[in-house]
């Protein structure tokens, strides 16, 4: 069955609806991305934040691990004083004892700083975990209509897609092979009507015979001798 120019007029639409449409969503998930940047490097400040606490604790935990045991040693060498028989022992726990007290002295002024990184970082994370939160609330309600009309566009573009397999079915084999083939090397859209006498495709004056026997033949389609897209012609509505 030979295709007709309502079909044709049909696909010519759907295909530009469906262009506008997918660009509308690409469009729309920049928006929302954008949107999202404040909340993601306030997300990302928290997380670099919890990372360098996280490290600093880590530290601090390790340095009282070592000063636990050095107490340890300070304690057995103390006990051990009494014992000591000659100079040379006592000399040599001495030393120790000495060495051990200032390596203790050294690790407690670390814990210290440790602890006052710990308490820095603790007031930074609560201020970013307050700007997250009102970051966060700041896009939500942004990007409220942005996700309202995507949600509607994607229906929108499900529907034109169901439309379009709808129309392509309809067209008689030669015109779908043809059809599928503009696809394929990005000519899009394939099919394009006649307006002001000129390809709508490539926008070039097509020759004024051609052009005044379509007008006499409406119902049948050619193609533009510029490029090569399937023409059709629609009478204007009065």
């Amino acid at each position: 069955m030979p295709t007709s120019i309502e079909n044709l007029a049909a696909l010519d639409q759907t295909d530009r609806d469906l262009l506008i449409s997918q660009q509308t969503l690409k469009n729309l998930d920049k928006e929302i991305a954008v949107a999202r940047m404040p909340l993601s490097a306030c997300e990302t400040s928290l997380q670099e934040k919890q990372t360098e606490y996280d490290e600093v604790s880590s530290k601090e935990r390790e340095a009282n691990l070592k000063l636990s045991e050095i107490e340890a040693f300070i304690e057995k060498l103390e006990s051990q004083v009494p014992l000591i028989r000659t100079q040379k022992e006592f000399v040599a726990s001495k030393k120790q004892l000495e060495d051990a007290r200032k390596r203790k002295g050294m690790l407690e002024e670390e814990i210290v700083e440790y602890m006052d990184k710990q308490t820095e970082y603790q007031t930074q994370l609560k201020e970013l975990q307050t700007q997250l939160a009102t970051e966060s609330e700041a896009f939500e309600q942004n990007i409220e209509n942005l996700l309202k009309e995507k949600e509607t566009t994607t229906n929108k573009l499900e529907e034109l897609k169901n439309n379009h397999k709808e129309l392509i079915s309809q067209l008689d084999s030669k015109i779908n092979q043809f059809y599928k083939r503009s696809k394929e090397r990005g000519i899009d859209p394939a099919i394009c009507s006649v307006v002001n006498k000129a390809c709508s495709g490539c926008n070039t004056v097509l020759p004024p015979q051609l052009v005044n026997e379509m007008i006499a033949k409406p119902s049948q389609h050619r193609n533009c001798p510029f490029c090569f897209r399937i023409i059709y012609y629609l009478p204007e509505s009065e």
